[in-house]
């Protein structure tokens, strides 16, 4: 790290597979530390931390964030990048900056999760039963996180320690799908089943955690990162249906 003038922490063990909470605690807070420490003592001005909102809500939660939401996660991922989070913050000397930039669902090539299993129905053929889901979800593209990045590299002066990035509508899983069948020159193809029925579904299939991250409203507001100067892309169902499209020609 000698030399650097900022470091941007992405590196992390995320909870799209099987995970313990002591491997999550050891690669997304004990390394990070580590890290922190390094850049400091090497003379790095800046430190971007890449965190999530998981770091604030467990995936189940209704919840309106923003910056100051104070944190309440159960869940180990969670848990370990809300620690992850202090400990960069901790490392905070004269000359040494740490940010920290919380994301909620990322959307661009190659994305897994939640997103990615929706993109894997929709390009299925058969009608889907999620019509009637109605929780809304803030989401951000790969292209705004990264201007996001760069915006606190760069900002003179932030106002704070911790920033939230988001795009500025929040959707619900049926736009989701009807945005991504709609890239891939299809009709939307859904109807609805009663959400205890789906849950039941999603439970029987070992996705309760799955089903958990879909059917509870998580919306956040980017107000702090906007007035540092980030511009967030103005319509993630847009950019999902792209997205799709960029996909099925892949």
């Amino acid at each position: 790290m000698r030399g650097l003038a900022a470091i941007v922490h992405c590196a992390a063990q995320n909870n799209d597979g099987p995970s313990d909470a002591q491997g999550l605690e050891s690669s997304n807070a004990v390394l990070t530390e580590r890290l922190a420490a390094a850049a400091a003592e090497e003379g790095v001005a800046r430190f971007v931390y890449l965190s999530s909102i998981r770091a604030v809500a467990d995936p189940g939660i209704d919840i309106a964030i923003c910056d100051d939401t104070v944190p309440a996660p159960t869940q180990a991922y969670g848990r370990s990048k809300r620690n992850g989070e202090l400990a960069a913050l901790a490392a905070a000397r004269p000359g040494f900056l740490p940010l920290v930039l919380r994301l909620p669902p990322v959307y661009g090539a190659g994305m897994r999760g939640n997103l990615g299993l929706l993109l894997r129905l929709a390009r299925t053929p058969a009608p889907l039963p999620l019509a009637g889901l109605s929780a809304r979800r803030s989401l951000v593209s790969a292209e705004a996180a990264a201007r996001a990045v760069a915006t606190l590299l760069t900002v003179p002066g932030p106002a704070r320690s911790i920033y939230l990035a988001a795009d500025p509508g929040p959707v619900t899983v049926p736009e989701i799908l009807a945005a991504f069948r709609r890239g891939l020159g299809r009709r939307a193809g859904l109807f609805s089943l009663p959400e205890t029925l789906l849950k039941a579904a999603a439970v029987l299939a070992r996705r309760g955690d799955a089903w958990a991250g879909l059917a509870a409203s998580q919306i956040c507001d980017p107000a702090s990162l906007i007035a540092e100067g980030w511009a967030p892309d103005p319509d993630s169902l847009a950019g999902l249906e792209r997205l799709a499209a960029r996909s099925g020609r892949a």
